[in-house]
């Protein structure tokens, strides 16, 4: 009896003491991954810096075009980062239901800080409710909102007059969501297919992407079902 009650304790002692190390290993690269998020962060905030002053120098010779496609990919990095570190804490999986409202709302206005540091003024208009979607389908939203606009900034003949509009609709399966953009077109460009990249994004999500030239004018727009979330059927007006 009285050596089972010593085992009893070894065992005891180094199961705590097995998990006391995995906690403290667990810390350990959590500090880590806040450290490098911290000098990642810091240097895509210089650079953002450095952008906007180009932008804003009278004796930059940098095109501003490329300023604002330099200026779309930092904020899309910064974004990468954080949500990166959002699912190291644990706070987000990709299954994790979020507001699309609020985080379409966020990357609009990231997009729009952005192009007006590179000298560039994005209309845009968000009309849609409240909905909880997957955190991996909100992700792909945004990331279809950045590459649309960073075909404007390469394709339009005048970026300051585009337009973004985000809203839903009624489909033949459901709610869909519509992301569209209008912009001058080029004079030195032929209309372009839909954006591969952009269309690609859409049919992973069983949606489509079209393009067409209305005078001189290019539409651009992305069609996207809207899924319920398990958790949340009565909340997701998908229906």
């Amino acid at each position: 009896m009285l050596l089972q009650t010593h085992l009893n304790r070894a065992v005891a002692h180094a199961t705590d003491s097995a998990v006391e190390a995995e906690r403290q290993l667990e810390r350990i690269r959590l500090q880590h991954a806040a450290d490098t998020h911290d000098t990642v962060s810091n240097a895509l905030m210089t650079q953002k810096a450095i952008i906007t002053v180009l932008a804003g120098s009278p004796q930059s010779t940098v095109d501003r075009q490329i300023l604002g496609e330099l200026a779309l990919v930092n904020s899309r990095a910064q974004l990468g980062l954080r949500q990166l570190l959002a699912r190291i804490h644990g706070a987000r999986s990709s299954a994790s239901p979020v507001d699309l409202l609020r985080e379409i709302e966020r990357t609009v206005l990231t997009i729009r800080s952005s192009t007006e540091a590179a000298g560039y003024t994005i209309h845009s208009t968000v009309s849609i409710a409240d909905m909880p979607v997957s955190a991996s389908f909100a992700e792909e939203v945004q990331l279809i909102l950045f590459e649309l606009m960073t075909n404007i900034l390469k394709h339009s003949g005048s970026p300051d007059r585009a337009t973004l509009e985000v809203s839903t609709t009624s489909g033949a399966h459901g709610r869909e969501l519509i992301l569209a953009t209008s912009n001058p077109a080029s004079p030195r460009d032929d209309l372009p297919a839909a954006p591969w990249s952009i269309e690609h994004r859409a049919r992973r999500l069983d949606g489509a992407c079209t393009m067409a030239q209305r005078g001189h004018w290019v539409h651009v727009r992305v069609t996207l079902p809207l899924k319920c979330q398990p958790d949340h059927p009565e909340a997701h007006p998908c229906r």
